[in-house]
Order: C-alpha cells, then structure tokens, then sequence
C-alpha cells in the first residue's frame, strides 16, 4: 500500500512539475503584428543585454567585382550593452579568424583595441551619439530624431508587409512564438528615409529603381516576457544575398563594462579599427559563454 501511494504520489509530482515547465502554454497571443510590434516595443525598453551578431554574405554571378560566387564571407560581433550608461564591450573577427576586434564605448569616449601591438586609441564621441541608431545614421536637415522603435512599428503595420505566426516551441527561455515577416522594398525604403531624416527634404528622395531587397525577417520571441530571443534578417540584392542572425541574452541583469588599462591608452590614435564587414562577421552559431552560464 505504501509502494503503491508513493508511486502515486511521485506521478503527482512528475505531472505537476510538466505543468510548470518549459512546455507549458498559458494564454497565447495570435496576431503575428501584435507579436512582433509589443516585441520591439519590450527589447527597445530593455536596460542591460547581451547580445550576439553573425553576418554571412554570399555573391552569384555577376555580384560585386573580386569576390568569387558562392564563396561566404561574414563574421561575428559579441557585445556587452547597458543602454542607460550609454556604454559598450564588444568583440568579434572574421569567419576565417582574422580582422578580430575589440571595442569599448565608456563615458563619452570609443576605445579601440588594435590587437596586433595590444594598445588602445581613445575617440571621443559626440554627446549623445553613443547608442542612438538614428544619430549614427545621421539626420538631416537639423531635425529632431526620429523614434526608432515607433517608426519600426509603423512600417511593419503597412498591409503590404506579409506576416506569419508559425507555431510556438521549446526555446532558450523556456518558450518561443516563431514568426516571420517579410517587407517589401518600397517599405524598406520608407524607413530607411524616415530614420535618416531624408524624409524632411523637399521633395524626399525617390526610391531607386534596384539595389532595395525585399527583407526577410524570422524571430523567436519569449511568450512570458515579448522580448526577442532571437532573430534572423535575410536579403538579396544585385546579386548578393545576406543574413544576419541576433541572439539576445541576459536581458536587464546586471553587467561590469570598464575602460581599458590607461597606460595602454592612446589618444585619438583611432588605429586598430577594422571595416564594418570585419566587424560584424561571425564563426559560431551560437553566443559564447551560453546566456545561462556563469
């Protein structure tokens, strides 16, 4: 009898505990833009993160001159971010492990590591600057910046961008909405010029007749919190396609970003800064060390 009610007792556990787990659904959203909308809306709100970028770019022929078709080329970025001390620690290299770099954005200054001799550069930057988007795009015409987050809702509201909710799945924070969205060029467009300003010329620019991708945008989205797990952005234009996946981790914990040594300093150097390709190229797929470890 007391066999039998421990094994009862112990299915009640195992039963209660799959409940509780990662595999258990509450109340789900439905709307695909809902998701995606309330999505960057809650990562734009997010005060410390780390995060993890892998760009690949793959040519066919008749792509840009000098680079071999079908041959990938791309890179990794790892970064450190607390967005209300407006600093940044990050690292990366290229996929075939050169043009690594190290970078941070500390207290108004941008140091860049060049790391064949191990010394710094130090660069100040503009107030301000630090983690604006928009102002690292620049805008024109002496306006006031645009709302990144709001401006990224609006366009994909646009009923011509196409949205899907494929399902919601076992995830690195216990579960995911998978969706997927794909924009027309003429959007794209539209937003690229309304972030950069462009859209306060008269008249505003026309959208070029090529070179605009439609863009391919699927997420993994935590169903508890709405805040993006990860991501993969994919286009093709003039005969070169790209992709770039985000992993984001770690979200509003506690992180230590700190200048480099002052004595391996140098000032307004600016040396050791790689091209953007070098900067954002990636080797592995996944962020290192894993969001959960210590």
């Amino acid at each position: 009898m007391r066999t039998d009610r421990l094994v009862v007792g112990l299915g009640l556990v195992v039963a209660l505990l799959a409940s509780c787990g990662p595999s258990s659904d509450g109340p789900l959203m439905s709307d695909p833009r809902e998701i995606v909308g309330r999505t960057i809306q809650t990562t734009a709100a997010t005060k410390t993160v780390r995060v993890r970028f892998d760009y690949e770019q793959r040519s066919a022929p008749g792509g840009p001159p000098g680079v071999q078709p079908g041959a990938p080329t791309g890179g990794w970025l790892e970064a450190s971010v607390d967005v209300a001390a407006q600093a940044i620690a990050a690292r990366g290299a290229a996929s075939d492990g050169t043009g690594s770099t190290e970078a941070v954005l500390l207290g108004g200054a941008l140091f860049i590591k060049n790391t064949a001799t191990g010394r710094w550069s130090k660069t100040a930057i503009p107030l301000g600057m630090g983690l604006n988007p928009a102002a690292l795009l620049g805008v024109r015409g002496g306006g006031a910046m645009p709302d990144v987050p709001v401006a990224l809702v609006a366009a994909l509201a646009d009923p011509t961008v196409a949205a899907e909710l494929r399902g919601v799945e076992d995830c690195r924070t216990g579960r995911c909405y998978r969706t997927v969205v794909k924009v027309p060029p003429a959007i794209i467009w539209r937003l690229v010029v309304n972030l950069t300003g462009q859209n306060q010329a008269q008249p505003a620019p026309p959208q070029p007749n090529e070179g605009i991708p439609e863009i391919g945008l699927e997420m993994l989205v935590d169903t508890h919190s709405l805040r993006l797990v990860d991501g993969r952005v994919t286009g093709s234009a003039n005969g070169t396609a790209i992709s770039l996946r985000v992993q984001l981790a770690n979200h509003d914990e506690p992180v230590a970003i700190q200048a480099p040594n002052p004595v391996l300093v140098d000032a307004g150097g600016g040396f050791g800064m790689d091209t953007p390709t070098q900067v954002t190229n990636g080797v592995g797929p996944e962020l290192s060390p894993p969001p959960n470890a210590p």
